[in-house]
């Protein structure tokens, strides 16, 4: 259902943060969520689905016309992150969705069951929940993992698959040690306390690749505004940290539960795009390659300058490169340079 600004507030207020989740005022973060929005000049139009399989309505905002395309973020951010990477992309419909837990979508139980089912199923769910027979999945970071499970698991669903950066939870592709802490029992719930301030999501930035996009002003100041307050004014951080405690686990992986296996990637169907960063410090080439090579019918395109968030770093290319695989239909595997 479309929405104006009132009635969507009044709706999320009163399903926001879910159960165990954290309250906010959505005012600020709104703001600067629109102004983001508007230094890309788009105009992109909200909804609020719910989600019966995790007990949470779900935030999603849509810009563009064609075929459609859900998009799906990495922890702990939300879908207009991925803002910069849209104004390239105007012959599509994108839906970009608010992971549960980030952004203006609710929290589910903190169970393992739910935990699981957010990432392992969330694509299905989403896509039920919208009327939409299939879609075209574009997918970063821990979405990415959710991606890839939506083309193992329901491959009639997922049309087209774009996997940005590197995703987590891939056998064969390295997880850095601070994921690692986090999964132990006890850290993500201390992680949730200290929410960083600029400074430190600098750094955070720097750390995943992005050093020259954040030292030559390539990212600019809306988006860090919008950064800002994500995480200062909504429950992002805490309740996606939070949560973390249903994978917590001494052996510091998400488990088979979660893990794609390199059988399961070979399995899948859908024609992909990997589009890779060579400085991403969750895995580089040697990653970005060994995925090409699970994934049977997979296409790499590297970056070599361009961090875990390649968009990031240089949106008209990533955005050029999926226009040509969703639009133009170009699945021939590109060299890996």
């Amino acid at each position: 259902v479309d929405s104006d600004y009132d009635e969507m507030t009044q709706l999320v207020s009163q399903t926001n943060r879910g159960v165990g989740g954290t309250t906010m005022d959505q005012t600020r973060y709104r703001e600067a969520e629109q102004r983001l929005w508007q230094h890309y000049d788009l105009e992109p139009v909200e909804h609020l689905v719910e989600l019966p399989t995790l007990g949470v309505r779900v935030r999603v905002l849509e810009v563009g016309t064609g075929e459609p395309v859900l998009y799906l973020h990495g922890s702990p951010t939300a879908g207009a992150g991925f803002a910069p990477l849209l104004a390239h992309l105007r012959g599509l419909r994108s839906i970009v969705l608010d992971r549960p837990n980030c952004g203006l979508s609710g929290t589910p139980e903190r169970t393992s069951e739910l935990a699981h089912r957010s990432i392992t199923r969330l694509v299905p769910d989403v896509l039920d929940a919208l009327g939409l027979d299939r879609a075209h999945v574009a997918a970063s970071s821990l979405g990415g993992t959710i991606g890839l499970h939506a083309a193992v698991s329901t491959p009639a669903r997922v049309d087209r698959l774009v996997i940005l950066g590197a995703p987590a939870a891939v056998e064969g592709l390295p997880l850095p040690t601070l994921d690692r802490l986090l999964l132990l029992p006890g850290m993500a719930r201390q992680a949730a306390r200290f929410v960083p301030g600029r400074s430190g999501q600098r750094k955070a930035f720097v750390g995943i690749g992005h050093e020259a996009a954040v030292e030559d002003g390539r990212i600019p100041e809306p988006y860090w505004d919008w950064n800002d307050r994500l995480l200062q004014d909504t429950g992002s951080w805490r309740d996606e940290f939070a949560s973390y405690a249903a994978f917590s686990r001494w052996s510091m992986s998400y488990g088979t539960e979660v893990e794609v296996s390199v059988a399961q990637l070979a399995s899948i169907t859908a024609p992909t795009l990997l589009v890779w960063g060579g400085r991403d410090s969750y895995g580089g080439r040697a990653a970005a390659e060994h995925l090409a090579a699970s994934v049977p019918h997979a296409r790499l395109e590297l970056m070599p300058d361009a961090g875990h968030l390649p968009w990031l770093d240089d949106a008209a290319t990533v955005g050029r490169s999926m226009e040509r695989f969703l639009l133009r239909r170009d699945t021939a595997l590109a060299p890996a340079a």
